[in-house]
């Protein structure tokens, strides 16, 4: 907490994802109180495609899925929704050592009136939840929607490769000091007790897809290995899915 104080906290952020173990210095250094929650009050799915994370999965809000355990930061009293939403945006802008402002309308998540782009970062809030006022969250466009866990394995495991070529991933895993594929990501979420529709059968498609791994490390590294091998295969697999979707469309 930032400063002490008798006031109750009535805004707070949601994490339901890598934010729950790496929030970032600016966020910890601002939150009263945290605490678990047994789901979020939306369905979350390894729904969206990461540009960050070389077009690793990662978890956003879905229309249709499994609600999920997440935690509630309540945030220092003293802080306005406008100064939390900016702490929300320049973490997920990955900027370590200053605060950009959020300009966009701060709006509730039933009622948004803007449809943003799959790259924009779009601040939204859960009114009363939790005893807290507002809870804000990073609301991402789902552009994974509808997908399957053998498309987010091989998503999963492409994005090995990727980030290894990738300036924007290099600096990501600068911030968060760890890796920012896709195997790491579901790895870290399944460790933080997330649970989706998809996330058991999307473990299980990696493993098998690398020659039966006993384990998410262990994939990840022979992923890293070997290549062209396990990296080959799963763009193999992936245009055949789209062929395959694609054939069924027309």
């Amino acid at each position: 907490m930032t400063k002490h104080t008798t006031e109750k906290p009535t805004i707070g952020i949601l994490a339901f994802g890598s934010l729950i173990s790496k929030p970032g210095a600016r966020i910890s250094e601002a939150t009263f109180d945290r605490h678990e929650v047994e789901k979020t009050p939306f369905a979350v799915e390894f729904g969206r495609k990461s540009t960050t994370r070389g077009g690793a999965p990662t978890l956003v809000r879905v229309e249709k899925g499994k609600q999920v355990k997440c935690e509630v930061f309540a945030m220092d009293p003293t802080l306005c929704l406008q100064k939390v939403a900016d702490l929300v945006y320049s973490r997920e802008k990955h900027l370590k050592n200053k605060v950009k402002p959020y300009k966009r309308k701060i709006e509730d998540y039933h009622y948004k009136t803007y449809n943003p782009t799959e790259k924009e970062i779009i601040v939204s809030y859960l009114p009363k939840f939790e005893g807290l006022s507002k809870v804000l969250f990073a609301d991402f466009v789902a552009n994974l929607m509808p997908t399957t866990a053998r498309e987010l394995a091989c998503r999963a495991i492409i994005s090995v490769e990727n980030c290894k070529n990738c300036e924007k991933c290099r600096k990501l895993e600068e911030y968060y000091d760890s890796g920012v594929d896709g195997i790491s990501y579901l790895h870290h979420a399944l460790g933080e007790g997330i649970d989706t529709c998809l996330s058991s059968e999307y473990k299980a498609e990696i493993l098998e897809m690398t020659d039966d791994s006993k384990c998410l490390p262990e994939a990840l590294e022979k992923v890293k290995g070997n290549p062209r091998k396990f990296v080959d295969l799963a763009r193999n697999e992936l245009n055949n899915l789209k062929n395959g979707a694609r054939n069924r469309s027309l």
